[in-house]
């Protein structure tokens, strides 16, 4: 009985990662959210008035003379939310930086 002669067969290579110009697409976008929603805030720590956007409803105007309570509580949660924004963005990029391997 003879053997069967060996075949040299190509390796595999490994699968394409398309990914990544997505992650990249979308944190440069979440990025210029943020930069936008900065200029927002700063906008509106000069002047001492906040427009509150609420869901659903009517949009409220918080003023540092008159309601100073709910215009820094309102800062807060949008200079929270602009961290969001940025932490999203970084992670997006990572992702991006990590898949490209």
């Amino acid at each position: 009985m003879s053997k069967k002669p060996k075949r040299n067969h190509p390796k595999p290579q490994p699968a394409k990662r398309s990914g990544t110009w997505g992650f990249t697409l979308v944190g440069c976008l979440m990025a210029l959210c943020a930069l936008a929603s900065t200029y927002k805030w700063i906008n509106d720590l000069a002047r001492g008035v906040h427009l509150i956007y609420l869901r659903g409803g009517s949009s409220t105007v918080a003023t540092l003379a008159d309601q100073p309570g709910l215009y820094w509580i309102s800062m807060a949660c949008s200079l929270l939310f602009v961290g969001f924004l940025l932490f999203m963005s970084w992670l997006c990029f990572w992702a991006a930086r990590t898949l490209r391997g």
